[in-house]
This record gives structure tokens, C-alpha cells and sequence, in this order.
């Protein structure tokens, strides 16, 4: 499988458009991430996205985006202010901007499709996503949607510092 050949351009200057189609998406396990980040809208975005099923890096089934590819993969677009959560998308993406060899994955740009906007933002036509620079190995099957969500199961969130649940009154055990 070839390995992405796109313009490096995503250079981390701030604020940087970044589209995400996996594990980092509203309602899955690493969403917590993007807390600070402001919603931009959905898309998609040209590639085909494999399911990686066991890779010693992560306890949890995730996907990656291979480029070149013919398939369309759905994003969600978000606005990226604060370097702190760059950082922690380049740590959880295992992308070492020093040594792209040694990436999991590469922070580049890509043409966005078919944006929708967030109500009160523009339109959207480029954006930094992460593209698998791993062994071809790693990966399992293709996901022919393009869709994650309709390919994952909903994950727990993996937040270090969730919110606690409100305590819900104990209910009487009503017997026939």
C-alpha cells in the first residue's frame, strides 16, 4: 500500500481547521479531547478507511485513513485554538512531527467535501487530518462506507478526569 504523499502544509499554526473521522468523533472514546475546540460541521473527505483491529499501541479497535484512496470518509470538522489540544491529538495519533518514520500516523492536509456548516461558521475547504503511516500489516478490514460510526460499537469515554454522574435514588423493588 503506498504511503500518503500530500503537502505537509497542517504545520501546527494555530488556529488550524482539523477533520476527524474515528475514535476523536462526537460520542466516541477520545471525543474528550476536542472540549475546547469549536465545532465547524461535517464532511467528507477522499481516502479509504480501514478498521485496525489489535496494534499493540491502543487496547481499543480504531480506524485509519489511507491515502491514496477512491472511497469517501466521513469527518466532523473542528476549529483547533489552543496548542495543548494539538498536542494531545499528535500524542493520541502517535504523529512525532521530528520524525515522521517513526509516525503512527501524519498530520496532513486535505480537500473537504460537501461541508456543512455549524450554524454561524463558514464554509470549510481544506483541513488537517491524521493519515496512516503504519505497517500495512496493522490493518484489517476496509470499512466500504466510509463511516466509522455505523462500523464501531459506542466505546466509554476515556477522559482521565470525567465528570461524575448524578447518584440516582435507589428505586423499591416492587415483588408480583
Amino acid at each position: 500500500m503506498p504511503k500518503p504523499v500530500l503537502p505537509a502544509g497542517a504545520n501546527g499554526a494555530l488556529p488550524l481547521v482539523m477533520a476527524v473521522y474515528g475514535t476523536l468523533r462526537t460520542g466516541e472514546r477520545n471525543h474528550y479531547l476536542l472540549r475546547d475546540a469549536e465545532p465547524l460541521g461535517t464532511a467528507w473527505v477522499t481516502g479509504d478507511l480501514y478498521r485496525v483491529p489489535t496494534a499493540p499501541f491502543r487496547p481499543y479497535a480504531y480506524p485509519a485513513l489511507v491515502v491514496p484512496g477512491a472511497g469517501r470518509v466521513a469527518v466532523e470538522l473542528y476549529r483547533l485554538t489552543d496548542q495543548a489540544v494539538l498536542t494531545a491529538l499528535d500524542q493520541l495519533e502517535l504523529y512525532v512531527p521530528a520524525s515522521e518514520a517513526d509516525s503512527q500516523y501524519l498530520r496532513r492536509m486535505v480537500p473537504v467535501h460537501d461541508h456543512r456548516p455549524a450554524p454561524g461558521t463558514e464554509p470549510v475547504s481544506t483541513a488537517a487530518t491524521y493519515v496512516y503511516n503504519g505497517p500495512d500489516a496493522d490493518l484489517g478490514e476496509l470499512i466500504a462506507s466510509g463511516e466509522w460510526l455505523a462500523d464501531d460499537e459506542p466505546a466509554p469515554a476515556s477522559d482521565p478526569d470525567p465528570e461524575p454522574a448524578p447518584a440516582e435514588p435507589a428505586q423499591p423493588r416492587l415483588e408480583p
